[in-house]
């Protein structure tokens, strides 16, 4: 495998995941949350003369911090189209990502517009098969096959959920 291959196909492994991007929620530590003294003996038993006055103060929650999942998304997308646009000046090549989606599940229809959208705005080559509920694993797996003969194609999705049958 050539080294701009694999360099496209890390890239598009990388990016088919950040291109997921919602949102993000993040907590950060602001101290070191203090160590409570367990009132419990050697042997693990809580003394009887335990109240509650006399158990000690609980450690100080960390407090979270609030960040823009949307505003850090954007940012990775245009690291991301950045680093297309230079794979394709360098090599002529854009990254390639590759969607099989089996059925008509509508939640699963939106979650690969959304990928085939997000691939776009980034520069990336993108493919879509749609199979009918029906198809058989063989099918689905000659599918997969002739993506990855595809010298486009550098990551293939495989749209969950399956139809019981596969």
């Amino acid at each position: 495998m050539s080294e701009a291959r694999t360099l496209m196909m890390g890239v598009a492994a990388g990016a088919a995941a950040a291109v997921g991007l919602h949102s993000i929620v993040a907590a950060s530590m602001r101290r070191e949350p203090e160590e409570p003294q367990s009132p419990r003996s050697p042997n693990g038993a809580i003394p009887k003369e335990t109240t509650l006055e006399t158990l000690p103060a609980a450690a100080p929650r960390p407090e979270a911090e609030k960040i823009d999942g949307k505003a850090i998304a954007a940012t990775i997308r245009a690291e991301i189209k950045r680093d297309v646009a230079s794979m394709i000046a360098a090599h002529g090549v854009a990254p390639g990502l590759a969607v099989v989606i089996v059925g008509e599940r509508p939640d699963s229809a939106t979650y690969v517009r959304m990928k085939k959208k997000a691939a776009a705005e980034v520069g990336f080559h993108s493919v879509s098969i749609e199979m009918p509920a029906t198809a058989s694993e063989t099918e689905i797996l000659d599918a997969v096959c002739r993506l990855n003969a595809d010298a486009a194609v550098h990551g293939i999705l495989v749209q969950l959920p399956l139809p019981d049958h596969v």
